[in-house]
């Protein structure tokens, strides 16, 4: 009789009694278990699958679908535009504006529109970047807002910016904002310091001629002889002591004037204003 060889399972030298068999059935159960989880894990991708289909169908219909947007059916571009136009103003939404293609309606709807709803934005639909800060200057002056300003690009329009908010609240200080535009600046505070008789905004006007001159329109606009001591220039500031002592008939103001020639004027001036003064008084009694 034929020895078994020793490779066979049956005389396996590493197996022992101890080995647990294989149950078929169990077995059977795995096979099916992993096949079933196969199954549903390809089952949720179709689900999931499924419902990206649905939504995308759904934002199509909503953003794309022409049927409802009764302008989208127009033929006539002109009419189109009008529609939108009219949309526009009756939702007071300036961003429906972006549909009118005619480009020059298309700013004049964000514009007009804008001054209502007033939303610096918007004001970003215009392709032009001068449009877009002419708008945005606007929509600042309306509100009283500076930090609009301060976002524009263009120094002409950012400069406008600030001064009509300035004139409008009679705030001098707003003009110190004009950091990049030396003579706005000035022309500002000189502005807003004759429209509010104000003194306080001559004193940061830095051209030195014109700091003279606002504070000698304010001084004989108010007839404050202690103004005189602020202006740069001795003869204008002679010339503005010399004047308050006349209007004011005080002789102690001219000796407050640097020169001798102005000085002697001014008393001359108080000198023969008293008796002139004096002889329409008797005149005057004696009628």
């Amino acid at each position: 009789m034929a020895k078994p060889k020793k490779d066979h399972p049956l005389h396996d030298t590493h197996s022992t009694s101890k080995d647990t068999p294989v149950d078929p059935k169990d077995s059977l159960e795995d096979e099916y278990t992993v096949t079933d989880k196969a199954y549903q894990s390809k089952g949720y991708g179709k689900y999931i699958l499924g419902i990206v289909v649905v939504i995308a169908l759904v934002l199509f219909v909503i953003y794309f679908n022409p049927a409802k947007d009764p302008c989208t059916s127009l033929k006539d571009t002109r009419q189109v535009d009008l529609c939108f136009w009219d949309a526009a103003m009756k939702a007071r939404d300036p961003f429906l504006c972006k549909k009118v293609l005619n480009q020059d309606w298309k700013g004049i709807c964000i514009s007009d529109l804008n001054k209502l709803v007033q939303n610096p934005q918007a004001c970003l639909l215009l392709n032009d970047s001068l449009a877009q800060d002419s708008c945005r200057s606007n929509i600042a002056s309306g509100t009283l807002n500076t930090s609009i300003c301060g976002n524009l690009t263009n120094d002409y329009w950012k400069s406008g910016c600030y001064l009509s908010i300035a004139v409008k609240t009679g705030n001098w200080s707003t003009c110190r904002m004009m950091v990049m535009d030396r003579d706005g600046q000035d022309r500002c505070l000189d502005t807003i310091a004759l429209d509010t008789n104000n003194e306080d905004a001559c004193q940061w006007i830095r051209d030195a001629t014109k700091r003279d001159s606002c504070y000698l329109r304010i001084a004989k606009e108010k007839k404050m002889p202690g103004l005189c001591s602020e202006l740069n220039n001795d003869i204008r500031r002679d010339a503005c002591y010399k004047w308050m002592a006349a209007q004011l008939h005080d002789s102690s103001l001219c000796a407050k004037i640097w020169y001798s020639e102005i000085r002697q004027d001014c008393l001359s001036g108080i000198t023969l204003g008293n008796q002139t003064q004096t002889t329409l008084i008797n005149a005057s009694i004696s009628s």
